[in-house]
């Protein structure tokens, strides 16, 4: 792992407990709040963000598992214990984006279509609707978006080849 992987390893080991004391905290007003729109959406996108800050987690711990395992097939000793854990972290990282998926799918405002919809509406620019479907970055900036069809057509798509590419690897011993 590079200095990289130890800052965001270093600054997700920081925010995710933040995260879940937060949802902690906000479900504790649940049942004086559930008619309140604004703690819903709050309690939407914090549950959203802590979900991804351990999806990150897992990822950067797969790329530490896969190169610790590298290593250890090019001195020719046992990787298991790597591959396995790459296999787990990887599964999780899966897992993680089908709950991103599910929570993501109930609200409209996760919704790259239900935007299009809206500004669609006569006397509004008739070529952001195009751009938005084009490229998601004409939204906000797809990277730091998390749209339904986002996690469903980029974000997990992407994250399963990676994954698939890298098992291969592992699997070929071609590294």
């Amino acid at each position: 792992p590079n200095a990289d992987w130890f800052f965001w390893k270093k600054t997700l080991d920081v925010t995710v407990p933040h995260f879940a004391k937060s949802i902690e905290f906000a479900l504790k007003e649940s049942s004086s709040q559930k008619n309140n729109e604004l703690y819903r959406s709050y309690l939407m996108e914090v549950t959203r963000n802590y979900i991804e800050n351990v999806l990150q987690r897992h990822w950067l711990d797969s790329v530490s598992d896969y190169e610790h395992a590298v290593e250890q097939i090019k001195r020719q000793k046992c990787p298991d214990k790597y591959i396995e854990s790459f296999h787990s972290h990887c599964d999780r990282v899966l897992q993680l984006y089908d709950q991103l998926i599910k929570l993501t799918s109930t609200d409209k405002n996760y919704s790259f279509q239900a935007a299009i919809e809206h500004i669609s509406t006569p006397g509004s620019n008739p070529y952001l609707p195009i751009a938005m479907r084009r490229w998601p970055n004409a939204y906000h900036g797809y990277q730091s978006h998390g749209a339904f069809e986002l996690y469903v057509k980029i974000y997990k798509p992407r994250f399963e080849l990676y994954y698939k590419a890298l098992s291969e690897k592992l699997k070929n011993k071609d590294i």
